[in-house]
Formats: structure tokens, sequence, C-alpha cells
């Protein structure tokens, strides 16, 4: 059975496991400091990003870890270790793996065959047995809690600390103590929603509490999650919006929605192919009429027509016209749009605030007042009101932050630091640069 949150555990796993490496450049890695300092000298294969003050370095097919002043903490002794979260990392040798804290005290002995990073203290560990490979549960004392015998490693569902687990191709939930809350009867588990639990089982859906009672029978081919009270229910052709006690609140039979109902009290339709909006009546509010329709913030939508885009209000009453060819997300009152081959930005009710003469705008950031931006085949950095801040001078700029007052610019091949005003504050003598860790120090890889 398909199980998302497990696939993308083991993903971030093998992101951690992952040496840093450059596209198609030789070179090594090492560690500055905000003044260019070399902190760790340039020469291993890869360093990982910060962690718990913790830097994995790779050489010569051994891994190592320095701290962010660096010193050697671990020494290069070991084929793998990831990068330290929780105060933990795995480390492997052969195919077995365990894990060590940031000391390189061994807290769980190569005796694993999959080992998953560490969540709020415990991480799901495998061991192939003779029916497979089977999962369990460790605390960051290296304690076995969870025997494996399950087939995959559950999720953490964040509700009364509870997790799926899997066995012959079914699901159930059990505690961080292992203790079974649910057995483990049914083909699908999903996430809670106001307290309570999608389930299937023999095809059809239900719900349970967080203590496992199965509240609401499974019985409806196709249900949703529970919002403002009310959850989607469809059996055969009739679909109906229940209430916990499943009176039927909506009979949408025939209504053709493509949402659930928003704050407003609307949800989309479809009809002949264009999308339109009803209330809880039933009732056309706004006629089948756009191509796409989509949520922004504050109950306005972003809507398509014959390949434009413009924006509604929570009225939905068009307040920026339909005259663009894309339209973004609201960053703190700006829209960034492109209107032909140029971009440029609107505020929330279509004021151009600026003007529509750049190659490309990023949106603003966590309330930055800064952007990046593209002219004549450069990047510089811009304004709110698309004054310059930086010159059209560079050739890439790979994560817009100042952490410390410094941001790593490409120009002519290599990268090096600029401030805010544009000054050069890092030579321009590195072959990748990474902004600053909130530790104050950043990988970088030179040249051999």
């Amino acid at each position: 059975m398909y199980n998302p949150y497990f696939l993308a555990g083991m993903f971030l796993l093998g992101l951690l496991l992952q040496p840093i490496v450059a596209l198609s450049q030789s070179g090594s890695f090492g560690l500055i400091d905000t003044t260019g300092q070399v902190v760790i000298p340039f020469e291993y294969t890869s360093l990982s990003h910060p962690f718990d003050n913790r830097i994995v370095a790779y050489k010569d097919g051994l891994t190592g870890v320095f701290d962010t002043q660096g010193t050697l903490i671990i020494p290069f002794d070991t084929p793998h270790i990831s990068s330290f979260d929780q105060g933990m990392a795995t480390y492997s040798t052969g195919q077995k793996c365990g894990y060590i804290d940031t000391s390189g005290t061994i807290k769980v002995s190569v005796t694993y065959d999959r080992c998953n990073p560490f969540i709020d203290s415990l991480a799901w560990v495998g061991k192939n047995t003779e029916e497979g490979l089977r999962y369990g549960v460790v605390n960051n004392q290296g304690q076995l809690i969870i025997p494996c015998i399950y087939e995959q490693a559950g999720s953490h569902l964040y509700m009364n600390d509870l997790f799926k687990v899997n066995q012959q191709g079914k699901h159930g939930l059990i505690d961080r103590q292992g203790n079974q809350i649910t057995s483990i009867k049914y083909s699908e588990i999903g996430t809670f929603s106001e307290g309570l639990l999608r389930v299937r089982k023999n095809g059809l859906f239900g719900f349970v509490n967080s203590t496992g009672e199965e509240v609401i029978a499974c019985q409806f081919q196709r249900a949703g999650y529970f919002n403002n009270g009310l959850v989607y229910t469809r059996n055969q052709q009739e679909e109906v919006y229940r209430d916990r006690k499943l009176a039927a609140v909506i009979n949408i039979t025939g209504w053709n929605l493509l949402t659930g109902f928003s704050e407003d009290g609307l949800a989309q339709f479809k009809e002949n192919e264009l999308i339109g909006f009803r209330n809880r009546l039933g009732e056309v509010v706004i006629k089948p009429q756009y191509d796409v329709i989509s949520a922004l913030e504050n109950g306005r939508s972003r809507v398509v027509k014959n390949g434009y885009n413009g924006v509604l209000d929570a009225n939905k009453n068009v307040i920026i016209p339909i005259v663009y060819h894309s339209i973004g997300a609201d960053s703190d009152g700006i829209i960034i749009a492109r209107k032909g081959d140029h971009y440029g930005a609107l505020d929330t009710v279509g004021k151009v605030v600026i003007p529509f003469i750049f190659e490309y705008i990023e949106r603003f950031r966590n309330g930055q007042t800064y952007s990046l931006a593209k002219n004549n085949g450069a990047y510089g950095v811009i304004d709110k009101q698309g004054e310059t801040l930086i010159p059209f001078s560079y050739k890439n700029v790979p994560d817009l932050r100042f952490p410390y007052g410094l941001c790593p610019f490409e120009k002519e091949g290599k990268m090096g630091y600029l401030n805010l005003q544009g000054d050069v504050v890092i030579p321009f003598e590195y072959l990748t640069a990474r902004a600053f860790s909130d530790s104050g120090v950043a990988i970088c890889k030179k040249a051999d």
C-alpha cells in the first residue's frame, strides 16, 4: 500500500546522506566565516549544511564531523554519517546503520538495515527478517521500544502521538509505546481533520477518533475531510455534506462541484468546461465563465479567462483586470504579474507599483523589502517601488537572502558575497557559495 509519509521520510534520509556536489566542476569544499576567513580548509569532497552546530565532511571514502568553529569532533573513520538533526545522526558501516550524538558517542550500534531521522526523540529503524524488512522504533537512548514487526515505517500523525503502521497490507494505529490504538485492518488511513481520522475498510470510508474508536462506520464510497463541522460523502450518485452525526446538511447531487465550501459559503462548480460559484442552497452566484480559479490570500481568487489572468475580491468582483499573462501570490501586498514578455507588480487593488519593464521578478518573500529581478540578461535587486538596489550585473543569485548582511552572487563564473548596498564584501573567488547559516558560516567550493 502506498504510504506518502514513509516515502517522504526515506527521500529526506536519502538527501541527508547525499554528498554536496557541484555540477561538472572539480574542486574541494571548505567553510568560511562572515569576514571570508577559512574555518575549515578547502580539502573535502563535500560538507553538509550545519545542523546542531555540526558539519559532516566527506573525504577519501570516509566521513568526519566538525563543529562550526572548525574543530574536528568525530574523526574520519566511518564510511557514512548523515547530517545531524535533533542532536542525532545516522552512521553506517557496510550495509548496517546506527546513530551517534553530536559528541560522537554511539547511541545505537550498527545493528539495523534502515535508519530514519529522529522525530520528537523517536526514530523508525528497519531490520531484515525471514519475512522481509520489518520496522520498529528506537528512542534517543538507543532502546528499541517498538519491536521490528511492521512492514512499513509508520508516519507520525501529530495527534496524540500516534503512528500509522502496516502489516500484511493492512494499516492501523499505535502509540509511542507500541500499544495498538486500532486493529490493523484498514486498507487506507488518512490524516486527522477536526479530531477525526479518515479510514477505509472493505472499499468504504469512515472515521475514527484519536482513541481509535470508529465513531463513523465505514459506509461511504467516497469521503472527504471534516471542515467547519461538515464532511463530503458520496454513495452511488448521491453526494451530500454531512455533520458529525451524519445528518444531511447540504445535498449537492448533480451540482458538479469542484471544491468544498469556503468560509464565504461558496464552492466552485463546472458547467460546459467553465467554472463558476454556487452557494450552499445550490444557487449560481457567479455564472460559469472562468477556465481556472485558484485561491489567494484574504478571500481573493486568481482567475484565468481566455488565457488571461486577473483577481477577484472576496465578493467575487474583479479587482485586478483579466489582462495579464501570469499573476503570482500576494506577498505583503505586492503581486508579481507578467504582461507580454515583461514583469511588473501590482498592489491588491490592481494599481501598478512596479512598472512592467523587467524580464523577471521574484516574489517578495518573508517580509523582505527587496527582491531579485532580471534585466538585459543579468540579475540585480530592486525594492518594492522597482528602484535598483544592486545593479543588474550578475549571472546568477541562487538564494536572495542576507543573513549576517551577506548574500552570494555569481559574476564571470565565480561567486562572492555582497551586502544589500551592492558592495563586494567577500571577493569573487569561489566555484560555488551558499548562504550563511545561523552559525555565521557558509559552505563554499574552490578549484583545486
